[in-house]
């Protein structure tokens, strides 16, 4: 299977493949590290380019919307 990248529209600065991974693309590109929440749900802590503030995304979430 070829993984498909887009741009994050909460912030440009982050990628994400159609498989959940997220990579952020300031300075070295590193792959973003992963929790779960209380649910087991997988989620990134990125930056909101709007408000300025760091919070918690769901990963499927992501992806659904990229």
């Amino acid at each position: 299977m070829v993984l498909k990248y887009h741009i994050l529209e909460i912030n440009p600065k982050y990628i994400i493949s159609n498989k959940g991974f997220v990579i952020s693309l300031v300075g070295k590109f590193h792959l973003l590290h992963t929790r779960k929440d209380k649910n087991g749900y997988i989620q990134y802590y990125i930056r909101d380019i709007n408000t300025g503030k760091r919070r918690d995304y769901k990963a499927h979430r992501l992806v659904a919307e990229a």
